[in-house]
């Protein structure tokens, strides 16, 4: 029940998330353009990676949530997006520079065929952090994963 669970929010979160995604700049053709993260010296790189069980994972799309009232950080990293086949996810309680450990429960998974399997332990270094983006390295652990050199510049949502 708690990995249907998991993977309902994971939907969810992503259906959202593409729903309310707008195009980027707009020129108004008086020289002025909207506001983008993507086209500023504060711009993600917009990655995602990692080795898993030894082969290297690239994520083919990458974001974080930040829940402004309470500070937390939710990030993604995932293939196949439209039925999110393979992906990490990661939720951090504080969206700030610092390490911070990873464990049992909804800290983090590691999403396999739809299915999401908890990490038991690891760990999550947060090296830069922005109003439109994030930056860090990861490693984690569950029942038949072992993720090492995971990285991460991801632009906030």
């Amino acid at each position: 029940m708690k990995k249907l669970l998991y993977s309902l929010s994971v939907a969810l979160t992503l259906s959202i998330s593409l729903l309310s995604c707008s195009k980027g700049d707009y020129n108004s053709g008086d020289g002025k353009t909207g506001n983008n993260i993507y086209n500023t010296a504060n711009a993600s790189k917009n990655t995602f990676s990692a080795k898993i069980n030894g082969i290297l994972y690239v994520a083919d799309w990458t974001a974080a949530y930040k829940a402004t009232a309470l500070g937390e950080l939710a990030l993604y990293g995932y293939k196949g997006l439209w039925n999110a086949s393979e992906g990490i996810t990661i939720n951090i309680s504080k969206a700030a520079v610092g390490t911070y450990p990873i464990s049992s429960g909804l800290d983090a998974f590691y999403t396999l065929d739809g299915l999401p399997t908890d990490a038991t332990s690891g760990s999550v270094t947060i090296t830069e952090v922005t109003s439109g983006k994030v930056v860090g390295t990861f490693n984690m652990k569950g029942e038949g994963f072992d993720i090492t050199e995971g990285a991460f510049d991801s632009p906030i949502k």
